[in-house]
């Protein structure tokens, strides 16, 4: 990836920890960074990142941002699940089927893009493809200046706009 020199990587992992925290296994009171506290107040449902198996998610997503900004990177938090709400989309586990469907169909009717693939149209995706391939619009609306970020630095979130 280091060799292509991506303008951006949008990544789906918490890629910093709540105000008042020094490590993700510290505890105490603080479990909500300022874009969780965003995210509650429009209704995007979410785990907070201290839940037991966030925490593992938590670390490997600052090891990898440290990693990424290291060699020259840029680097967004994104959450998938949280813009297929916004999409009006179901999630993977939801409805997975319908999902593909319907990032295929914004893939080339907002974007003007198609997947170039050796396999079959009717490749199912898995979940974590649907999931890169939501973070990469993202992270295309971002570079593009229509997508929103809630909370404020550190604590940031890459969201798309309700339009």
């Amino acid at each position: 990836m280091l060799a292509a020199r991506p303008e951006l990587v949008a990544v789906d992992a918490p890629l910093s920890l709540p105000p008042g925290r020094k490590t993700i296994h510290e505890r105490n009171s603080f479990h909500f960074r300022p874009c969780d506290l965003e995210l509650q107040k429009r209704g995007l449902k979410f785990f907070p990142i201290t839940l037991g198996p966030m925490r593992m998610l938590t670390e490997r997503g600052l090891r990898l941002k440290d990693c990424l900004v290291k060699n020259g990177l840029s680097v967004i938090e994104i959450y998938p699940g949280g813009a297929q709400d916004i999409w009006r989309l179901p999630r993977a586990g939801q409805n997975r089927a319908k999902l593909q469907t319907g990032l295929l169909r914004k893939l080339g009717q907002d974007f003007g893009l198609s997947l170039a693939r050796r396999q079959r149209a009717e490749k199912n995706f898995s979940p974590d493809e649907l999931d890169a391939l939501t973070a990469a619009l993202v992270g295309l609306l971002y570079l593009q200046g229509k997508a929103e970020i809630y909370g404020q630095e550190p604590w940031t979130i890459v969201m798309p706009t309700n339009s």
